[in-house]
C-alpha cells in the first residue's frame, strides 16, 4: 500500500497515486568567511500523494495562477490610464 506524503493516508492498491511537487522543507545557513553572509532555501520535492490531496493541490495552483494574472492585468490598465491622463 501507497501512503499519501501529504496527509498520510494509506492508499488501496487498486487507487490511482498521483504525483505532485510539495514543500519538502528549507534550509538555512550562514558562511563565516571574509564577510558573514546567509542564505535561506526553500524545497520542494516531486512525491506521490492521493486524490484529494492532488486535487486540493491543483486548485491552490490554479488559484495562484489566476491571482498573478489579474495583478499584471490590473498593472497594465494602471499604466494606460495614466498614460492617457497625461495626453
Amino acid at each position: 500500500m501507497a501512503i499519501c506524503n501529504n496527509c498520510g493516508k494509506q492508499m488501496p492498491a487498486n487507487e490511482n497515486v498521483y504525483r505532485r511537487e510539495i514543500y519538502s522543507g528549507q534550509t538555512k545557513r550562514v558562511n563565516y568567511g571574509k564577510r558573514i553572509t546567509y542564505g535561506n532555501s526553500t524545497h520542494y520535492t516531486v512525491k506521490s500523494v492521493c486524490y484529494d490531496c492532488a486535487s486540493a493541490i491543483d486548485e491552490a495552483r490554479k488559484r495562484t495562477n489566476r491571482n498573478v494574472i489579474v495583478f499584471f492585468l490590473l498593472v497594465a490598465v494602471a499604466a494606460f490610464l495614466f498614460y492617457i491622463s497625461k495626453h
